[in-house]
């Protein structure tokens, strides 16, 4: 059950935890030994102390060439993932000056038009004189393919980009054994600006709470604010993709009760007391520790599931404790002195990427040498429309395995709740929206796959 609320809450079952009883997952930093029949678990590494031991002046820009540098020792010739964002960017740059073979780059191209970013990506190939391959990603529209993936991983897909990966890395498998990608960028130097903004926030919260209550209820409207809470919990509320209380209405005689949502809640309070210094420092842990090694997961899971192998050179340990040793100011500064005080009265989505930057440290090492677009452009990463796509034709065979009399989630949600959840939310499909049916008819797929 905690399984269950732990993947819909957080796209991945956090912890040692998995879907299975009596499975428990190796924790990253941890070895497991076994001889004579007995086992041993002990950690082997910790990021607390390796930040404690990395030097303040590390050189970032070289430390990731070294990186890319051994990545790129290879039987084979090595490909690159490239959205035309800043990290693939940063590797395609990196890979084609180190190896005498210049890497080929693939793309993903995706529709509607807003999505896309095969323009960046053909930019950033022809400054640095590297072929380039456009393959286009569908919808996800046929359940049978996405079982089928699910059925490889042997988990639900927390990610609706993993079909979408999926399909790229088929495409690349045909030509390459190898490819490297940007994952744990983003997580590192504070790429997701909406939450790494949260201690802003926080403070923002603080001071309104002192308002009278008439005042303080159209601020905290205005900026998008929920109640003022300890850290945790309004970190927290940010984080998590699908609210418990949201979960639990939508469950039978509330099942998902609130034992299991502490059990998750302490989870994340023990990576906050981990953590050393401020309240950025503490969610950086949580991003490091809990949100990267799922989407590592999901990475080599879904590439190796089409024969290749995905290489992270980001997430080389050296790089990590460097990156993690720079204040979280130098990681996302605001573009001026100013820029601070001009934010006060917006709310977070509005002013991120144009009063602030983040991945400094990246953009600044790499100035010289990336297309001006890239530097200055806003984070997509690699989205599909997913309300859109929820509430239209490509998704009907997700309803029906969802909201049928037998669906697969029928012991733990009652299908008329869900029914209603999904009409209400349909009226204005929001990707939010979009990721919580997602979530919910992936979880519906493994179950029929695995017990069925």
């Amino acid at each position: 059950m905690i399984g269950a609320l732990s993947f819909l809450s957080y796209r991945a079952v956090v912890g040692s935890r998995t879907l299975y009883a009596g499975i428990s997952k190796l924790e990253p930093g941890y070895l497991l030994e076994i001889k004579s029949g007995r086992y041993r678990s002990e950690r082997w590494w910790d990021l607390s102390e390796g930040i404690s031991r990395s030097k303040p002046d590390s050189d970032i820009k070289e430390l990731l060439g070294n990186a890319v540098q051994r990545q790129l020792v290879a039987d084979v010739p090595v490909a690159v993932l490239l959205s035309g964002g800043l990290d693939s960017s940063i590797l395609a740059y990196e890979a084609s000056a180190r190896s005498q073979i210049h890497p080929i780059c693939y793309t993903g191209r995706v529709e509607p038009s807003e999505y896309d970013e095969t323009g960046y990506a053909m930019e950033v190939a022809a400054e640095f004189g590297l072929t380039h391959r456009v393959v286009p990603i569908p919808e996800p529209s046929d359940i049978e393919a996405v079982a089928e993936l699910v059925r490889l991983r042997g988990h639900p897909l927390g990610m609706h980009n993993e079909t979408a990966m999926y399909t790229l890395a088929k495409a690349i498998s045909k030509e390459h054994k190898v490819v490297l990608t940007g994952e744990g960028a983003d997580e590192i130097f504070a790429g997701y600006s909406r939450l790494f903004r949260t201690p802003y926030d926080y403070n923002r919260s603080k001071f309104i709470a002192a308002l009278p209550s008439s005042l303080a209820q159209i601020a905290r409207r205005r900026l998008g604010l929920g109640a003022h809470g300890n850290q945790l919990q309004f970190f927290l509320d940010r984080y998590t993709y699908f609210p418990a209380d949201e979960i639990r209405s939508l469950a039978i005689d509330g099942q998902m009760g609130t034992e299991y949502e502490m059990e998750l809640v302490d989870h994340f309070a023990a990576q906050f007391a981990e953590a050393e210094g401020d309240f950025f420092s503490k969610i950086s842990r949580v991003f490091v520790s809990t949100h990267l090694p799922a989407l590592l997961e999901m990475v080599d899971n879904t590439t190796m599931a089409a024969g290749i192998e995905a290489r992270v050179p980001f997430t080389d340990h050296q790089l990590v404790t460097a990156a993690m040793a720079i204040p979280g100011s130098q990681r996302l500064r605001w573009r001026s002195p100013i820029a601070s005080v001009q934010a006060l009265w917006q709310p977070v989505a509005s002013f991120s990427e144009r009063l602030d930057v983040s991945k400094y440290p990246l953009r600044s090492e790499y100035r010289s040498v990336l297309p001006k677009s890239v530097l200055s452009r806003k984070k997509m990463g690699f989205p599909l429309p997913l309300g859109q796509w929820a509430v239209g034709e490509g998704a009907a065979q997700y309803r029906r395995l969802l909201f049928h009399e037998d669906s697969p989630l029928g012991n733990l949600f009652d299908p008329p709740a869900l029914r209603r959840w999904f009409e209400v939310g349909r009226e204005k499909p929001s990707d939010s929206f979009g990721r919580k049916f997602w979530l919910l008819a992936n979880l519906a797929i493994f179950f029929r796959e695995a017990f069925s």
